[in-house]
């Protein structure tokens, strides 16, 4: 099902920021699994309003996959090397559903991955010695997760055809749908650079999309 999103906040961000936020404000709480979705008629000359849509990924693929960014990485390779064929009666494989239709009311120009994180409060004393620890390079895997104080998060990554991307958070106990620098009480003057292994692997499966003729516009 496509989701217009043409009432939602951009936080800054245009037709991007619309479908990010979309995408994030309706991330089903219960599920442990990360959400990607499709970005829809994000560009001026869209038919359209910019919308959403929910990818048919199986629960399966994110659970065998290393990380997220692995999970996108495999995709990125069926979109580009063929479909996953299984023998006939047997389990469909965990990447077989990943398909987009293409449809003249909505042009895929976009991708996102909303998925669960862990951050910290920088205004207190725990919160500063983690980002201190990574400042000076003494930062170690678990650091955050052990902190007194640690905050649960969702967390989306958003990518268009042109390159921008963005990332947006809210509270997993509920809240508004915040940009980084906000919710993380970033000092003025200073920005978060939106990056990583999560937005490689949806600009590199996004440029694989691309790449369908029955997708390109």
């Amino acid at each position: 099902m496509v989701i217009d999103v043409s009432q939602r906040p951009d936080h800054g961000q245009g037709r991007l920021g619309q479908a990010a936020d979309g995408l994030l404000t309706d991330l089903d709480l219960a599920e442990p699994w990360p959400l990607l979705g499709f970005l829809y008629n994000l560009m001026a000359d869209s038919p359209g309003p910019p919308a959403y849509a929910p990818a048919p990924t199986d629960p399966e693929m994110w659970d065998s996959a290393p990380s997220a960014s692995d999970a996108l990485d495999l995709l990125a390779r069926v979109t580009r090397f063929g479909a996953i064929r299984t023998p006939p009666g047997s389990k469909p494989a965990p990447l077989a559903m990943f398909r987009v239709e293409p449809d003249p009311r909505y042009r895929l120009n976009g991708l996102a991955l909303a998925y669960r994180a862990w951050s910290v409060d920088s205004t207190t004393a725990a919160g500063q010695a983690v980002l201190a620890n990574l400042t000076d390079g003494y930062y170690q895997q678990g650091d955050v997760a052990t902190s007194p104080e640690r905050r649960d998060l969702f967390v989306v990554n958003a990518v268009d055809r042109d390159g921008i991307c963005l990332g947006l958070t809210r509270p997993a106990s509920g809240g508004a749908v915040e940009d980084l620098a906000s919710a993380w009480q970033v000092k003025p003057g200073r920005a978060i650079e939106v990056g990583g292994a999560i937005v490689t692997g949806l600009a590199s499966l996004l440029t694989a999309l691309q790449e369908r003729p029955a997708l390109r516009r």
